[in-house]
């Protein structure tokens, strides 16, 4: 499907703002979310993955998740839109990440896992089947794909970044219209933020089968 000029339009400002923050952000974010503790989230991926297997991190951020998954003994190509996420994920990791929007993915057939922690949130409904579908190609079949968003319904900026929220009915209907590559639903849960002061804010997880 072809997008409206408009369309086209409005997702373009909504990532350049988003990429933009990061931008100009980058050290204090670092700085909140870098020892952030996800092991209750990384502990389902995790066990549906074999050792050894090569995992995508879709949108690194800080590297706090690509530098776990080294540690762990995996495979692990890092990617993020923002250069200044790629330098951070590139020093905490020692290994480069590459500056990739989703929109550039071109990857086939290469991994056994991807990892799309708080990352996809900021793809406006209108591009995520897109992007979805260039993430789920990227798999391999019986691959199995990590995501996260803020829970709630809509989209907002909030703070100079674009976020689309979903639900559980909202986010299955999206993953109802992949049809190349049908995502078999494995978990859908919510969490609490796990960042100090940030107890009332809710997750919507999601583990999916290519």
């Amino acid at each position: 499907m072809t997008l409206s000029k408009s369309k086209s339009n409005r997702i373009h400002e909504a990532e350049t703002m988003t990429i933009q923050y990061y931008e100009e952000h980058g050290e204090a974010f670092y700085d909140a979310t870098v020892h952030a503790d996800l092991s209750a989230l990384y502990k389902p991926f995790l066990a549906s993955l074999p050792s050894q297997s090569h995992i995508l991190d879709a949108g690194s951020g800080s590297g706090r998740d690509s530098r776990f998954f080294l540690d762990q003994g995996y495979e692990v190509t890092s990617i993020d839109a923002s250069k200044a996420m790629v330098e951070k994920t590139t020093v905490l990791t020692g290994r480069e990440a590459l500056h990739l929007r989703f929109d550039q993915i071109e990857f086939e057939n290469i991994f056994d896992g991807i990892w799309a922690c708080a990352s996809l949130l900021h793809v406006p409904p209108t591009a995520i089947d897109d992007v979805l579908y260039r993430l789920t190609r990227a798999l391999r079949e019986g691959g199995i794909m990590y995501c996260s968003f803020k829970y709630g319904e809509g989209t907002e900026y909030r703070g100079g970044r674009f976020f689309a929220n979903y639900n559980e009915r909202t986010w299955q209907e999206v993953l109802s219209r992949q049809k190349e590559n049908p995502l078999k639903l494995l978990q859908l849960w919510k969490t609490q933020d796990v960042r100090p002061g940030r107890d009332e804010e809710w997750w919507l997880n999601c583990l999916v089968e290519r």
